[in-house]
């Protein structure tokens, strides 16, 4: 039949729908009747590893739950720098101390430097003075004796060679009694301003007359006035030269024992006698003498700036003197725009200044110990310690020899200055 034949059902399409016709029922299982898996250590340490082999589990990790040595190296060497610092900070401040005692330590010996530095140059300063004194006093008696030879063969059977004669030795206190016998006789009064002068007890032994007090009929300080007009009469026949010779030498040689102050103040005394007897030039070496004992009295140079205005014919030289010395060079000073110029080498040596000279520059260094002072030739400025000043006048060369303001050099280098202009006299006086 057609029908049949269209829904002919083949014997596996019907158990097909029976199939799905039917309600599907799961069978019913107890949990607990599974065991629960046990992992094998071989399986942890799989997964151990696998989770160390993640990128992503690493990254997340803590690294020191995953090293535990690293983690302790860490600790130590946190610990090890924690020392460090602790130890550093703890070893610093006896480092700073000792670097501390170490400065003052040498400190203490560069001032102990300069103690000796500076007692050296007082006992050689002291070693000087000393031979300038026998200088002097040598050259004294060799100029007395000449004087003296002279004096008594042009005087020889006249009143003055008595005088003469005893003036060869006499005494200090004879030699006080005489020059006030003739300040007084000139109409000045007798300098007493010496305490040497009080007392021949009152001096060092050595300084002390002999002569008995019986024998003053002999002496030329015999105290009348008849005795002080004949022996001024008497040594105003001797001319400069010879009154130079024998009577300023003669104070010399006596007062030897007495301060440079005592010795100058009687050389002013008897450069004023001799001035107003006429004597000039013997009054300008007595004043020339008086400055070289004491250098600082300042009103040594000015009476002597006087005396060398009224007694030389030269006024156009300038006088120059460093610590009372006369100093002079083939080149004069020159005066400059009101500045006097002086060869440096003339008075470097007697400020003991060291002197150093530069060609390519054309700088002069100078130096004194304490201060160093720089000078270009032909410039307007000058270094005092690295430090610029101006000048009002700066240093040339004239003849081979560089010339340098004396006022600013010597004041740099901690000398003073005096100008006397009635004699051009400049005194440089250090201290």
């Amino acid at each position: 039949m057609p029908l049949r034949k269209a829904g002919r059902i083949t014997t596996g399409g019907l158990i097909l729908l029976v199939l799905i016709a039917l309600p599907f029922t799961p069978h019913p299982v107890r949990a607990a009747s599974i065991p629960a898996a046990t992992p094998s250590p071989a399986a942890l340490a799989t997964a151990e590893s696998g989770a160390a082999s993640d990128p992503i589990l690493a990254a997340n990790d803590d690294a020191t739950a995953l090293n535990p040595e690293e983690d302790e190296g860490a600790d130590d060497e946190e610990l090890e720098s924690s020392d460090d610092v602790e130890g550093g900070l703890s070893e610093q401040a006896p480092a700073e101390k000792e670097k501390k005692v170490e400065k003052k330590g040498k400190k203490e010996k560069y001032e102990e430097k300069k103690v000796a530095q500076k007692a050296q140059k007082a006992i050689e300063k002291a070693e000087k003075e000393r031979q300038k004194v026998e200088e002097r006093l040598t050259k004294a008696l060799e100029k007395r004796a000449r004087a003296l030879e002279k004096a008594l063969t042009a005087v020889q059977g006249t009143p003055a060679e008595t005088v003469i004669r005893r003036l060869v030795d006499i005494t200090e206190a004879e030699l006080d009694g005489l020059l006030a016998l003739l300040t007084a006789e000139s109409g000045r009064a007798p300098n007493t301003a010496s305490p040497e002068s009080a007392s021949p007890t009152e001096r060092p032994e050595s300084a002390q007359g002999t002569a008995p007090a019986s024998d003053t009929s002999a002496t030329p300080s015999a105290g009348t006035t008849d005795d002080g007009q004949a022996i001024e009469a008497a040594l105003k026949t001797l001319d400069d030269d010879l009154l130079d010779g024998i009577l300023t030498q003669t104070i010399l040689l006596t007062y030897a024992e007495r301060t440079a102050k005592a010795q100058a103040k009687a050389l002013e005394e008897i450069a004023h006698l001799y001035e107003r007897w006429g004597k000039k030039a013997a009054a300008i070496r007595a004043l020339k003498a008086r400055v070289a004992l004491d250098p600082t009295d300042r009103d040594a140079y000015r009476d002597l700036g006087h005396l060398l205005q009224v007694g030389e014919a030269d006024q156009v030289a300038i006088h120059l003197y460093v610590n009372g010395t006369p100093v002079s060079d083939e080149v004069p000073p020159l005066i400059k725009a009101g500045r006097t110029l002086v060869p440096i080498r003339t008075i470097a040596a007697a400020l003991d200044i060291s002197v150093d000279w530069n060609p390519v520059s054309r700088t002069v260094t100078l130096k004194n110990g304490e201060r160093t002072v720089r000078l270009t030739i032909g410039h307007p400025t000058a270094e005092i310690d690295d430090q610029t000043v101006s000048l009002d006048v700066p240093p040339e060369i004239i003849q081979g020899r560089t010339l340098v303001p004396v006022r600013f050099v010597a004041e740099a280098l901690g000398a003073s200055v005096d100008w006397v202009p009635e004699g051009r006299l400049v005194a440089v006086i250090r201290p």
